[in-house]
């Protein structure tokens, strides 16, 4: 099986060659292990302190190689909460692919809060011969990421850090199981759609970090899996109208992206 795996870290502002004061983000990326070139990276803007993955000109990121390719955006926002959209084309043998964004808070963020998400997708199945449709595999996320304890594998896990992000917390709310989609070739479907919470979060804080990954592998032959999401975290469990109005707009944000 063939793996891919996206890294996106939120590392010293220095290193884009911005001064101290500003935050800014850099994505590093390995498929099967190798990077990207040197100075092929993905690259951030700031607009209204909210990170933006691409450039002004062109907001979203994307990637090929022979065996797929990845079509990433996204914000990460202070306030705190991280909105993507991606999409993934799986060529050839069935490949693995994982995602994962860190957005440190500045400053902290109290306990107690509130978190909500939400999780949607579709899936293409690919040309012929084809299969008989898509499958989503939930895959474990990396080490040291623990997950809600239910125990049904999914492929999104959120978290929070209070030690600087040496240590992760779930939240409560992975989602998106395995899921096989019978399709035609060249037919879609959906995946999803999952919205969770608002619930309190769990006991620790202030929060230093807040963390999602997606690890998940498709069925090959030139599948496509698109997943749009969005993360939150509010300041105190009796703000739940606020929650749901701030993940609407996040969502709305997600699917005017995926559509560009």
């Amino acid at each position: 099986m063939k793996r891919w795996q996206l890294l996106l870290a939120l590392v010293a502002p220095v290193m884009l060659g911005l001064v101290s004061n500003v935050r800014a983000e850099i994505i590093g990326m390995s498929i099967d292990g190798a990077r990207p070139e040197p100075g092929y990276e993905v690259t951030l803007f700031e607009v209204d302190g909210v990170w933006h993955i691409g450039t002004p000109d062109y907001p979203e990121y994307e990637w090929q190689t022979s065996e797929g390719s990845i079509v990433l955006e996204g914000a990460l926002d202070p306030d705190p909460s991280i909105t993507f959209s991606l999409t993934t084309t799986d060529l050839g043998a069935p490949s693995s692919f994982g995602f994962t964004f860190i957005l440190p808070l500045a400053p902290v963020f109290p306990n107690p809060s509130t978190v909500l998400d939400s999780l949607s997708g579709s899936v293409t199945n690919g040309p012929p011969p084809g299969g008989p449709g898509v499958t989503v595999t939930a895959l474990a996320p990396p080490a040291g990421i623990p997950v809600d304890g239910d125990g049904v594998a999914e492929l999104q896990v959120y978290t929070l850090s209070d030690d600087g992000g040496m240590t992760w917390k779930n939240v409560g709310l992975d989602a998106g199981p395995t899921t096989f989609v019978p399709l035609a070739p060249f037919a879609s479907g959906d995946y999803g759609a999952y919205n969770q919470g608002p619930i309190p979060t769990i006991a620790g804080g202030p929060w230093t970090h807040m963390r999602v990954d997606l690890t998940f592998g498709l069925s090959g032959g030139g599948d496509v899996f698109t997943l749009n999401g969005a993360k939150v975290l509010v300041p105190e469990p009796g703000t739940f109208a606020l929650g749901l109005l701030l993940i609407g707009a996040l969502i709305g944000f997600s699917r005017r992206q995926s559509r560009r």
